[in-house]
């Protein structure tokens, strides 16, 4: 099918913003020729119903999203395991690991363990941008799009639970046991 045509022969016109059912998913290839190699004039007063302006702007938005998932739950993640290190943000690192941890084990009944909302809504970006696949955890995905290195996933959910268990008692640690051993002056 071709990625710049996505409405059948004879199709009314009607509104601009109306997408077609039957275009094919977004694939970095069509993301690419329509954003960047495609003449955006051509775009804007083209006679053959191409490419609509909701269709642009979704893909945009779609784009950001992707990358605002990974900067913000690899910080999240970050934050996770050494926000214990500085002690303004021990408290809340505390708070980030509990809701963690609930996410994981509590919401895990009902989603599957290991379950996080954040994940979840990067998968239906990525779902919605075309990626065919992705890994078994995030931290498998992060690792795979950010160094182009696999792992298996038994290692990466091995790691992932120890590294998650560590920071969890560290922060217990400095946050709770250690504030009662230094005697207030």
């Amino acid at each position: 099918m071709n990625y710049l045509n996505c409405f059948p022969e004879g199709e009314p016109q009607g509104s601009p913003f109306l997408v077609s059912k039957k275009c094919p998913p977004l694939t970095q290839w069509s993301i690419y020729y329509n954003l960047i190699k495609r003449p955006l004039l051509h775009n804007l007063i083209s006679f053959e119903r191409t490419v609509s302006f909701a269709w642009i702007f979704m893909l945009i938005m779609l784009r950001f999203l992707d990358i605002f998932f990974v900067i913000f739950h690899s910080a999240f993640i970050l934050f996770n395991l050494f926000g214990w290190i500085c002690q303004r943000t021990r408290k809340l690192n505390l708070i980030t690991l509990a809701l963690t941890g609930l996410s994981w084990f509590v919401l895990g009944i009902f989603y599957g363990i290991g379950y996080c909302p954040l994940t979840d809504w990067h998968w239906q970006v990525l779902d919605k941008l075309g990626a065919q696949s992705w890994s078994h955890s995030y931290i498998q995905y992060l690792i795979d799009r950010l160094f182009g290195i696999y792992i298996p996933a038994e290692v990466v959910d091995t790691v992932t639970l120890i590294a998650y268990f560590a920071a969890l008692l560290i922060s217990v640690y400095v946050n709770v046991l250690k504030r009662r051993r230094i005697p207030k002056k």
